[in-house]
């Protein structure tokens, strides 16, 4: 996970076996601050997750060459638990949130 002050809010999630592959990541708070996404048990087991720790979550960002295209996958986080150094995505079958949401609504 690299981060920096030129790149926030966003970090990048850079391969350890292939530097050249990475995902463009932002925390969902930054863009809806009541995102939730509901943890199921064996997610909270690939985690190692006991529930005292605080999980990470980050969104996909789909970059284009026109800002106001850019958008995030809501519906699919990356959920992070720093104590255990392990992560999975969350894949909702259902949910609110869209794999395509805005960045940038239009009249922004």
């Amino acid at each position: 996970l690299c981060e920096g002050n030129d790149l926030a809010p966003f970090k990048y999630l850079v391969s350890t076996e292939s530097p050249e592959i990475a995902f463009l990541l932002l925390n969902p708070k930054e863009i809806l601050t009541d995102y939730e996404v509901p943890i199921k048990e064996d997610t909270s087991a690939q985690l190692l997750f006991q529930g005292q720790e605080t999980l990470v979550y980050y969104v996909i960002v789909t970059p284009s060459s026109d800002m106001r295209n850019t958008t995030a996958n809501l519906l699919a986080p990356l959920v992070l638990n720093p104590t255990s150094m392990r992560g999975c995505q969350v894949i909702q079958e259902q949910g609110a949130y869209s794999v395509k949401y805005s960045l940038f609504p239009a009249g922004v």
